[in-house]
């Protein structure tokens, strides 16, 4: 067989082949465990990140000096740092730094790039 029919006989046999849609890789995702975990992290914080200034209980800037290195409990789920600054809202709101320029220069394009997805 010369290599001119080995190459029809194989470009008949690929448009032959079922295409997987997106049914297909979306039952093949919901199978691997961890795969829907992290999607299920990533999902949470980008939501965070997206809705930072309504989730927030505290600015994450200001300053309580009364209220300074409070531990977890009562008024501040996570407590409080050096500066009475609540950690939990300093979490939050740091969850929008992964989404700043910066984070699309480094780390995002090479996660999109990983997982398909560019949302920068």
């Amino acid at each position: 067989m010369s290599l001119a029919i080995r190459g029809a006989v194989a470009g008949a046999d690929a448009s032959r082949a079922p295409s997987r849609g997106l049914r297909y890789l979306a039952r093949r995702f919901a199978r691997n465990r961890l795969a829907a975990l992290g999607l299920v992290v990533f999902t949470a914080i980008v939501l965070l990140a997206a809705f930072a200034p309504w989730i927030a209980p505290y600015s994450p800037i200001k300053t309580d000096f009364n209220a300074y290195l409070r531990p977890p409990g009562g008024a501040h789920v996570l407590g409080t740092d050096e500066l009475g600054r609540d950690v939990l809202s300093r979490l939050i709101y740091g969850s929008r730094a992964s989404r700043s320029p910066s984070g699309c220069r480094s780390g995002w394009p090479r996660g999109s790039t990983a997982g398909g997805s560019a949302t920068c």
